[in-house]
């Protein structure tokens, strides 16, 4: 979306990919239900958006492109500043709320923000239980948690998932039910009751 030629949009060359095409794309091996389960799943998350002919595409892209148009129009002749510290640096990116995922993630790529910026997700990831006995997707879940801006709320997740961890659905095989730390995070799920967590709360067959 973000490389395409109309910036935002799902699209190859100029030509828009429909969920048909895209499960076509990648379902050597991935049942057509299992390619629409996942697209459904990142629609409910936020992550994009369907336009009146269908094609897919993210707002938030859409809405950086047209502000930054808007700051090339901008008269660029700056007035003199000081040098900023390093450490404001760090402490801007930190603090800032970033408008994109694409965002975090070149900050995390050029080391201007990092794991250790943010020790509550450092917590809720060591404490968080593995799937089938795998943790995995560490960078997505941090990507998730600097986006939504939860380290604050950092202490509620924590607690919930320091109860979830126990339950029946979350201990049972091995870990089966236990959603995927992006999944529980895009979700809000820490917000909750403990007795609502159900494999079939997550969309999940037993």
């Amino acid at each position: 979306m973000w490389e395409s030629e109309k910036r935002g949009y799902l699209m190859v060359g100029n030509k828009a990919l429909h969920k048909e095409q895209i499960v076509r794309l990648i379902g050597a091996g991935n049942p057509e239900d299992e390619v629409l389960y996942w697209l459904s799943e990142l629609k409910d998350a936020g992550v994009y958006s369907v336009d009146d002919e269908g094609v897919i595409y993210s707002r938030r892209m859409v809405d950086d492109e047209g502000d930054t148009k808007t700051s090339k129009a901008k008269n660029k002749v700056k007035s003199p500043s000081r040098t900023r510290t390093r450490a404001e640096d760090e402490d801007e990116y930190v603090n800032k709320k970033f408008r994109t995922k694409r965002a975090v993630e070149d900050a995390l790529h050029s080391n201007r923000i990092t794991y250790d910026h943010y020790p509550n997700f450092k917590i809720f990831w060591e404490i968080y239980p593995p799937r089938n006995g795998v943790r995995q997707n560490k960078k997505e879940a941090f990507v998730t948690w600097v986006f939504q801006a939860l380290e604050e709320k950092g202490d509620l997740i924590v607690d919930s998932v320091k109860k979830l961890k126990d339950t029946e659905s979350w201990t049972k095989e091995n870990g089966r039910f236990v959603p995927m730390a992006t999944t529980f995070l895009n979700g809000n799920r820490w917000e909750d009751e403990v007795e609502e967590f159900t494999p079939s709360a997550w969309g999940v067959n037993a």
